[in-house]
């Protein structure tokens, strides 16, 4: 995945832009946008947790 969003701000994305892209667009093509995708109550969510902000850097995700 840590490729993938550098290809994306390569392609003109901003960092915020490239790592929504690799979460709800993904499961909704999958057709669990009802389950996953999003952090909300009820949904499933693997959250990773960082020292660091991805927005300032990608390479830290």
């Amino acid at each position: 995945m840590h490729q993938e969003l550098a290809y994306l701000l390569k392609a003109g994305f901003t960092p915020m832009g490239a790592l929504q892209a690799g979460t709800l667009p993904p499961v909704r093509f999958l057709g669990k946008h009802e389950q996953q995708g999003t952090v909300e109550m009820g949904r499933f969510a693997d959250l990773v947790l960082l020292d660091a902000n991805p927005l300032e850097d990608i390479r830290t995700t």
